[in-house]
């Protein structure tokens, strides 16, 4: 492993380790980030034609999953709200979703 990938790699440790949450995906307890609603809307403030309280950014860690996250899955986290995902890209180390927020009926 190159310096730079063994860098990456301990950032995205650190990343998890300091701002991680559980989430339950695919039946499964995973680690995740999550960009919630409140803290989009603070970060975008006249974000055109999009509804930012009903939003959510997520990234996984690549390796702590067996495929690729898909469009329409879900995941639910400690605060029992479901984010349905939107879109998905791989970014690093990551998988980067951005989600709609959903209240777990």
């Amino acid at each position: 492993m190159s310096i730079s990938s063994q860098a990456e790699s301990e950032g995205i440790d650190s990343l998890f380790d300091a701002g991680g949450e559980s989430i339950t995906f695919r039946g499964v307890t995973e680690s995740a980030v999550i960009n919630r609603p409140t803290d989009l809307a603070k970060a975008r403030p006249g974000m055109a034609d999009r509804n930012v309280r009903d939003t959510s950014e997520a990234e996984i860690r690549i390796a702590d999953l067996s495929s690729a996250p898909k469009v329409g899955e879900h995941f639910t986290d400690g605060n029992a709200l479901r984010h349905r995902i939107e879109t998905v890209h791989r970014i690093g180390l990551v998988y980067r979703m951005t989600c709609k927020v959903e209240v777990v009926p």
